[in-house]
C-alpha cells in the first residue's frame, strides 16, 4: 500500500484513499473493520448492514450537541511573590510589581514585567502587524508613579521609541521619578529591556506636578448632548484594521458616537472580563485607548485616513479610579491634535487630557523599530564632536631637558617630527613605533614623570570621517601601540591625531584629558560606542526591490514594493525569486540621478514560473 500511496500522491487532483486489509500479524476481522472505517472517513460509502449481517452489533449514542471546546489550563495571573522579603514594597498594579525609594533624590523606582502569559490582553493592541504597548498604558505607568511622590498630575509626557511587546519571553519595565524641583515638579522616565544583558531603552520622559486637582461637582447633563448627530459605527473597526489598527476585542470599546460642530461625543465600554482588572488600574489602558478612537470622527480625521501614534500628552488628570465605562467628549484642532474629557455614566469626572499631539507613522517605521530592538546589543565606534577644554595646561617636550628635574602635568612626544631613514613602509612603522615605545617606557619608569601625562601627536594616522584621512599608515601603527599601553596604564598615555588646519586648537586639546582625540579643522572628535543603526525596512509586499525615494543622494535608498514583478507573465518571460544580488558603480550613478535606469542588473535566484513560449 505504501508504493500505491506514493504513486497517488503524484496526482493530487485525483482524491484517492488507500488502505490494506492484510498486514503481517494483523489480518483478522478487527483489521478488516478498521480498513472499512478508514474508507468511510475518507468518503467511500460503506453498506454497514451487509458488513454486520449475521451478527448482533450494538449502537452507541452520540451527544446531540457539539463538543464543548473548553480549556482547563490555569491562566497565569502575573502576581509576584513576597517582594517585601527583599526590602521592596508591592506596587499593587497589574503592570508593576514592586516600588523602591531612591535615597539620594527622594524619588521612586517602580519595576514590572510584561509577558504574553501574564497580560494576554495586551496582544489585542496591534499596529501594522506589530504588537506594542499602547501609549495609554505608558501614561498609566507615569500617573501611578506620581501617586508615590505626591505628584498626581502628568503635566507632560513625550513618547519616543515605541515599546514593542515580545511574542515570547518577557519585557522588563521600570518607571523612574527623580528629585523634586523648587516648585515640587519631578521628572519621570519610562524604560524597558528584554534580557538581563540588554541595555535599558528609554520610551518616554515627562514632568509630574503636585498641582492639586480642584474638586469637580457632579452635575446632571443631557446625554447625548442637544444638537449632537448620531454616527453609524458599522464597519468602523474593520476600516481601522485596513489602516493598520488591528484591535482585538479588549480594545474595541467604542459603542456609540455623536458629532457636533468641532466636537465628538462617545460611549466607551470595557468588556466584563476586564472589570476586575480595571479596579486595580487608575484607568484601564484599553478603556482610555478606546476613548481616543472617537477622535476619528473629528473633522479631517476620517477612520483610516492615516496611522497615528500618541506623541505628547499634556495636562493629564485622573479624577476617579476603576472605571469600566465612559462618556467622552473629544475636541480636535487637526488630524494630530486633540483634547479629551471623560466621565462615568453618571456624569462623575474620570479623566481629562488637556492636549494630546499625535504623530503619523508607517508600517516600515514600526518594522524598523522592531528590527532595531534586536540590534540593541550590537555596537560600532563612531567619532563624535567633543568640546575642547576652556583653559590651557602647562606642558613640555619629553625630549627637553628640565633644569630643576620637575615636569609639568603634560609632556608631549611629537611623532610628526620623528625622522626615519628612507625605506619601505614596514621599516618606517617599526622605527616609529620603536621610538614611541621608548617614550612610553620612560614615562612609566621615570619617577620624575609619575605625576605627568604623556600625549603623543600623530598626523594622518586615524580616519574620522573618511578612510582617505589615513595618509600615514606608520602613524596608524602608533595608535595601535598606544591603545595597548592605555589598557595597561589607564590615564597616563593619550594620543591626538592632527590635520594641517588645527594648530591653534592644539593647546586646548592638550588640556582635554581624552585618551584618544582627533583634530579636524580646529574641531575635536572622540571615539564613542553607538548602537548599530538598523538596515533598510522590508515592506509588507510580497515583491520588493531596491530603489531611491528621491534621486540625488544615497541616503534616500529604500526597499519599495514592486507590483510589476507579480504581474502575469507574457510570452518569453520567466519569474525568478532572487536569492542574491550585486550592486556596482552603475547603480550608484542611477541613485544619484546621473544615469536613467533601474537599480540592479546582477542577481541569482530560482526560477519559479515560466511564461508562454519558454
Amino acid at each position: 500500500t505504501t508504493a500505491i500511496q506514493d504513486t497517488t500522491e503524484t496526482h493530487p487532483d485525483t482524491p484517492t484513499t488507500i488502505t490494506g486489509t492484510l498486514r503481517r500479524d494483523d489480518g483478522g476481522p478487527d483489521r478488516f473493520l478498521t480498513s472499512l472505517a478508514e474508507l468511510s472517513t475518507g468518503g467511500v460509502p460503506v453498506h454497514w448492514p451487509t458488513v454486520y449481517a449475521g451478527t448482533t452489533p450494538s449502537q452507541i449514542p452520540l451527544p446531540t450537541y457539539p463538543f464543548q471546546h473548553q480549556h482547563y489550563w490555569l491562566s497565569a495571573t502575573g502576581h509576584t511573590g513576597d517582594v517585601g522579603s527583599v526590602g521592596l514594597r508591592e506596587a499593587a498594579h497589574p503592570l508593576l510589581g514592586a516600588v523602591v525609594s531612591v535615597p539620594d533624590t527622594g524619588g521612586v523606582l517602580l519595576s514590572g514585567r510584561l509577558a504574553p502569559s501574564a497580560q494576554s490582553w495586551l496582544a489585542d493592541h496591534m499596529l501594522s502587524g506589530v504588537a506594542l504597548l499602547p501609549g495609554t498604558a505608558i501614561v498609566e505607568l507615569a500617573v501611578r508613579a506620581g501617586d508615590e511622590t505626591g505628584t498626581p498630575v502628568l503635566e507632560e509626557l513625550v513618547l519616543g521609541q515605541p515599546m514593542l511587546l515580545p511574542e515570547d519571553g518577557a519585557l522588563q519595565v521600570q518607571v523612574l521619578v527623580g528629585a523634586a524641583e523648587d516648585d515640587g515638579r519631578r521628572a519621570v522616565r519610562v524604560y524597558s529591556r528584554g534580557e538581563e544583558s540588554e541595555p535599558w531603552v528609554e520610551h518616554a520622559s515627562g514632568v509630574l506636578s503636585p498641582q492639586p486637582v480642584a474638586p469637580v461637582e457632579v452635575t446632571e447633563r443631557q446625554w447625548p448632548p442637544a444638537g449632537a448627530e448620531p454616527v453609524a459605527l458599522e464597519g468602523f473597526y474593520d476600516r481601522l484594521a485596513q489602516a493598520g489598527y488591528e484591535y482585538g476585542p479588549v480594545f474595541r470599546g467604542l459603542t456609540a458616537a455623536w458629532t457636533r460642530v468641532g466636537e465628538v461625543f462617545a460611549e466607551i465600554t470595557l468588556g466584563e472580563e476586564q472589570h476586575e482588572l480595571a479596579g486595580r488600574f487608575g484607568i484601564h489602558p484599553a478603556l482610555l485607548d478606546a476613548a481616543l478612537h472617537a477622535s476619528n470622527f473629528c473633522p479631517g480625521n476620517e477612520p483610516g485616513a492615516g496611522t497615528y501614534l500618541p506623541f505628547s500628552w499634556n495636562g493629564v488628570r485622573l479624577h476617579a479610579v476603576g472605571a469600566t465605562a465612559l462618556r467622552v467628549r473629544v475636541s480636535s484642532t487637526g488630524p494630530d491634535h486633540l483634547s479629551l474629557h471623560a466621565t462615568d455614566p453618571h456624569g462623575v469626572p474620570v479623566v481629562t487630557v488637556g492636549s494630546l499631539v499625535l504623530r503619523e507613522t508607517t508600517a516600515e517605521q514600526l518594522s524598523s523599530a522592531s528590527a532595531s530592538s534586536s540590534a540593541d546589543s550590537r555596537f560600532t565606534v563612531e567619532w563624535t564632536e567633543h568640546p575642547l577644554a576652556e583653559h590651557e595646561v602647562s606642558w613640555a617636550e619629553l625630549d627637553a631637558v628640565q633644569d630643576n628635574g620637575t615636569w609639568p602635568p603634560v609632556v608631549v612626544a611629537d611623532t610628526r617630527t620623528y625622522a626615519t631613514e628612507d625605506g619601505e613602509l614596514p621599516e618606517r612603522a617599526r622605527a616609529l613605533t620603536g621610538r614611541v615605545l621608548i617614550a612610553i617606557q620612560r614615562l612609566i619608569s621615570d619617577d620624575g614623570l609619575a605625576d605627568s601625562r604623556l600625549v603623543l601627536l600623530t598626523h594622518g594616522g586615524m580616519a574620522v570621517h573618511d578612510e582617505t584621512e589615513v595618509t600615514d599608515p606608520a602613524a596608524a601603527a602608533v595608535w595601535g601601540l598606544v591603545r595597548s599601553a592605555q589598557a595597561e596604564h589607564p590615564g597616563r598615555v593619550c594620543v591626538i591625531d592632527t590635520d594641517g588646519r588645527s594648530a591653534e586648537a592644539l593647546p586646548a586639546a592638550l588640556a582635554t584629558a581624552e585618551p584618544q582625540l582627533a583634530l579636524r579643522g580646529g574641531t575635536a572628535f572622540v571615539p564613542r560606542l553607538v548602537r548599530v543603526r538598523p538596515g533598510l525596512a522590508i515592506p509588507a509586499a510580497a515583491a520588493w526591490h531596491l530603489d531611491v525615494t528621491e534621486h540625488g543622494t544615497l541616503e534616500n535608498l529604500a526597499l519599495v514594493p514592486h507590483p510589476r514583478a507579480e504581474a502575469p507573465l507574457e510570452a518569453g518571460q520567466v519569474r525568478i525569486a532572487v536569492r542574491a544580488a550585486g550592486q556596482n558603480f552603475r547603480d550608484v550613478l542611477i541613485a544619484l540621478g546621473m544615469y536613467e535606469a533601474e537599480i540592479g542588473t546582477e542577481g541569482a535566484g530560482v526560477v519559479t514560473e515560466v511564461g508562454p513560449d519558454v
